[in-house]
Order: structure tokens, then C-alpha cells, then sequence
């Protein structure tokens, strides 16, 4: 009798630890009681399967579930750990979205959860080998019964495993695999079924016009415009906004529009640049809404367009939402491998063509990990090398980059923006930064924006920039409108989003702003706490 109790406390002890995860991240109970059962009967299954040594089919199958079983709770603890999130759809989209840089980075940056996955594979597999079971044949009977009811719960038996058809997207979807596979042991393959359908749609609609109607500008003909998007900058963190660093002061305040109310529509780049650069809201952000975006509407408006990529651009076999809009530029420039200043040649061939140039710079700028976003000379001296130092430097080193194109687009009719797609997590107490998890607060989406224009463009835009909004508070969502607004862009959309750019007179604050957390969860922006 003992030893029945310590076989089935054997047996319920991972489902037990499981639980405990799943709950303590909010995953409902009726799904945490789904999966813990379903995870103790598979475990029972692997124990039977690798011991079939004398059966090299059951024995392989058995070592497979181990490896994915250890992927997937190996997923779920990096969550924990790291973001104290559950995984998601957002997560899978940046995952299969990213390049060898920025894997190889992710690796370093969790190399605790290799640790773990390492480990668990070990005490998993020593486990099952050395559970011993009577092999009659009324126990065997009863394993593979066992095999099946762990099939049920991974959720393979079900007969709604049918593809449907999207009308909404126009393809058929995968939804209903997702969403039984989040029921089920293997939860975490529910996110990349559906960032996997995600990506089909985006393939779809990349490179697709949408009907503006008649688009026309009377911006002037030689007119450069300049969007600098930052990583991971927080705002309180710049010089322009009063962070006392013994780092190189190398914008003068004077010379900037400098907003000091703005915050990202999101806490991952992966949302918060598309929502920037789209004329949606990041309610209301989708695959579909992807092809209204400023370079289509420059480009519509007679702009050459240039996309350069300081993070890398996954075109092929799966894309990211930030690569469907750089693909609606005339050329796009892939500088991954490379530091920041490398855009700034680039930029500058481009400024000193004729005709209008629309160019976006998408920086590594402060993306973790701080220390390789600069080169080792530009280290400040007598800096320890901390982790909040390392990030200083970062900073200092995006204001050098900004500081040499703005001195070369001087004597051009230009104007330069510059924010960050979001900023980061702070603990104070260890000066840790990482991305934002769930319980976030408004710093994480504090960020720096700022604007600065050569003499030519002040005098042609005097009547057309309102600084009244400098101390407004601004949702980033709506940088697209702004943009708009200065380069007297005029379409079909025109007189009911005149009043969303923040350089317009008639700008107000939108009662109803709305930010995403790492989860996908929304919140609304002023109902968040600060920082303490």
C-alpha cells in the first residue's frame, strides 16, 4: 500500500509543480487542473514507453515526448522567471521573426533556461528509467489505456481538429488547433500555430496597395525627412530630458521640440513600431491594417523611400510585421551586423540626391544586451562596466549617431523625429533592466520624442507646427497622423485625422489611451502606476 502511494505521489508531484506555475500566472483553474492531470498521465505514459526497451518504436516515441515535454515546460519557467507571463502569440511572432543576431543574443541573455532544460531533461529521463513496474498483463492493459487518456488531454483526439475558413482574412486558419492545444499539455505550441497563421496572412497582404483615394502633398520638392526609431530608451534615461550622466552632451536642448508626455502604444517592438507606423490603434492593430502605413502613404505621395535596418529584417520564410512595412519602401538596407553609425553614410548619399527623400532608421540603439551596442572606444572613461552603465553608454552613444545626421542634414530642407519603440523595466534596487512583464507601470512606456528641423524647413512650416503640445500627453499610435500632418499629406482619411497629429493646433488628449503589456493584455495608460 505504501509503495502505490509513493508511486502515485511520484506521478501527481510534477502535475503539483506545474499547478502552482500556471496558477501563480493566472491561467485559469479549470485549464490548470486540465493540463496538471494531463502532464501526471503523460509522465505515467513516458515512464512505460522508455522502459519498452525490447520495442525501439515505443522507446523512441517515449524519449520524443521527453524532449518536448522538457521544451515546453522549459517555455513556461523562462516566462516565469524572466516576464512572470504566461507565453503568447506576441513572444512566438518575435521568436520566429528574429535573426541569427538577435538568437544567439536571446540564448546569452536566458542562459538559465538552457541550464534548466538541460537539467530537466536529466531528471526526467533518470526518472522514467528508474520506475519499475510488474510487466503482467493486466498492468500492461492498463498503460495503454493510460496512453490514450494522455492523448486525450494533448488534445490530438479531437474531432473539431478541422481547418475553418477566415472570412475576415480571406485564408484558412489553424484557430481551432490553437486553441486545443491551449488546453492541453502542449500549451505553449498554441502561439506559434497561431503566429504561424499570422505570418501566412502577412504574406498575403505585403506589398498590397490600399485605396487612399487621391493622395497629393505640398510639401516642397527637395523636402528629407528623417524617422530615427530608438530600442528599449527609456525617457528619463536622456540628457534632453534632465538625466545627470557624466556622458558626452551632444544635442543641445535649443535646438529640439522636445515632448516631454510621450509614451509607446506597447512594451515589445514587435507592437509597438507597427502601431507607430500604421493608422491604427493598437486596440485595433492586425495583419490586415498593416498596408496603411506612412511608407505606403509617402511613398503614394511621391517620396522615395528608404528603410534602414540597423536589427536585421526577416524577409522569407517568416516574416515580422516591422519587415511587412520596410517592404513597402523603394529600397531597404540591411546594416544588422554593424554599429548604429553605420546608417549614418547611408543617410547622408540619400539627403544629397535631388527630389523628395523619406528615410526610416530602425537602431539597435539600447537593445539588451547594453554592452554590444557600441563600440569599445566610445566607452565613457573611468565607467564601471555595470549593467546600468553599459545602458548609459548605449544611450550616449544613439545621441552621437543622432548628432552626426542632424550635422549633415543641416543644410538640406529636413527635419528629423526621433523616439524609442518603448522603454524598459527598471529595478532599483538590483539596477536591472529587462522588457516589461505583466504589473507594468507607466515608465515602461515612457519615451523619448523629439523633434529637430534645419533653418529651410522652419521657414516653409512656421504656420503648419503647433508647439502648444509639448507638456500633452501623446500616444505614439498616433505618430502616423503627425507625420501626415507635416508633410501636408492629404488623402480620403484627411479631415477626420487632422486633429490626432500632436503638432496640430486642434490636438487633444485621448481619454481613452491604451497601452499592451508583454501578454497582449491592454490597460489603460493613466490608470497605471509609476514607478516608486
Amino acid at each position: 500500500m505504501i509503495k502505490k502511494i509513493k508511486t502515485l505521489l511520484l506521478f501527481l508531484t510534477p502535475g503539483i509543480i506545474y499547478s502552482y506555475v500556471l496558477f501563480d500566472l493566472g491561467m485559469k483553474s479549470k485549464d490548470i487542473i486540465r493540463i496538471s492531470l494531463g502532464f501526471s498521465l503523460l509522465f505515467f505514459s513516458i515512464v512505460y514507453l522508455v522502459n519498452k526497451r525490447n520495442n525501439i518504436f515505443f522507446y523512441t516515441i517515449g524519449y520524443v515526448l521527453i524532449i518536448i515535454t522538457c521544451i515546453n515546460f522549459t517555455i513556461t519557467l523562462t516566462n516565469y522567471y524572466y516576464y512572470n507571463s504566461l507565453f503568447n502569440t506576441v513572444s512566438a511572432l518575435s521568436i520566429l521573426g528574429s535573426n541569427t543576431r538577435e538568437g544567439s543574443e536571446f540564448i546569452s541573455n536566458h542562459i538559465y533556461s538552457i541550464y534548466f532544460f538541460i537539467l530537466s531533461i536529466l531528471s526526467l529521463t533518470f526518472t522514467a528509467k528508474h520506475t519499475y513496474f510488474k510487466k503482467n498483463k493486466q498492468l500492461n492493459n492498463r498503460f495503454y489505456i493510460l496512453i490514450l487518456l494522455a492523448i486525450y488531454f494533448l488534445g490530438y483526439a479531437n474531432d473539431r481538429f478541422i481547418k475553418v475558413y477566415d472570412d475576415t482574412a480571406g485564408v484558412y486558419t489553424s484557430i481551432h488547433e490553437a486553441k486545443f492545444l491551449q488546453k492541453s499539455v502542449f500549451y505553449n505550441l498554441s502561439p506559434f500555430l497561431l503566429a504561424y497563421d499570422q505570418n501566412y496572412f502577412l504574406k498575403m497582404i505585403k506589398g498590397t496597395d490600399t485605396d487612399y483615394g487621391t493622395v497629393s502633398t505640398t510639401s516642397a520638392k527637395n523636402t528629407k525627412l528623417i524617422i530615427v526609431i530608438g530600442e528599449s530608451a527609456r525617457r528619463d534615461r536622456h540628457y534632453l530630458y534632465g538625466y545627470k550622466t557624466p556622458n558626452d552632451k551632444l544635442l543641445n536642448k535649443e535646438d529640439f521640440l522636445i515632448f516631454n508626455n510621450v509614451h509607446s502604444p506597447a512594451s515589445q517592438t514587435i507592437t509597438s513600431v507597427p502601431a507607430s507606423l500604421t493608422d491604427s490603434s493598437i486596440q485595433s492593430l492586425s495583419v490586415k491594417s498593416l498596408s496603411n502605413n506612412i511608407v505606403n502613404l509617402l511613398k503614394l505621395a511621391n517620396f522615395d523611400t528608404t528603410w534602414i535596418s540597423m536589427q536585421g529584417l526577416t524577409f522569407g520564410r517568416f516574416e515580422s510585421f516591422t519587415s511587412a512595412i520596410a517592404s513597402y519602401a523603394d529600397r531597404v538596407i540591411d546594416l544588422s551586423s554593424k554599429y548604429d553609425e553605420s546608417s549614418i553614410n547611408p543617410i547622408n548619399n540619400i539627403i544629397s540626391t535631388s527630389g523628395k527623400q523619406a528615410i526610416f532608421v530602425h537602431l539597435m540603439g539600447s537593445h539588451p544586451s547594453f554592452e554590444n551596442r557600441y563600440p569599445r572606444e566610445r566607452q565613457k572613461p573611468g565607467f564601471a562596466l555595470t549593467e546600468d552603465q553599459h545602458y548609459d553608454n548605449s544611450i550616449t552613444y544613439t545621441d552621437r549617431v543622432l548628432s552626426q545626421i542632424i550635422g549633415n542634414s543641416k543644410n538640406h530642407n529636413s527635419i528629423v523625429f526621433y523616439f524609442s519603440d518603448h522603454g524598459l523595466f527598471y529595478n532599483k534596487e538590483t539596477q536591472h533592466l529587462k522588457h516589461a512583464s505583466v504589473n507594468t507601470t507607466q515608465d515602461i512606456y515612457n519615451i523619448p520624442f523629439f523633434i529637430w528641423m534645419s533653418e529651410s524647413f522652419k521657414q516653409q512650416n512656421t504656420a503648419n507646427i503647433s508647439t502648444k503640445n509639448l507638456q500633452s500627453r501623446f500616444n505614439n499610435e498616433d505618430l502616423y497622423f503627425t507625420i501626415k500632418d507635416i508633410m501636408k499629406i492629404s488623402d480620403n482619411k484627411s479631415d477626420e485625422s487632422s486633429c490626432l497629429s500632436l503638432l496640430s493646433e486642434c490636438y487633444k488628449e485621448n481619454d481613452n489611451d491604451m497601452v499592451m503589456d508583454l501578454s497582449g493584455k491592454l490597460y489603460k495608460y493613466t490608470s497605471l502606476p509609476k514607478e516608486k
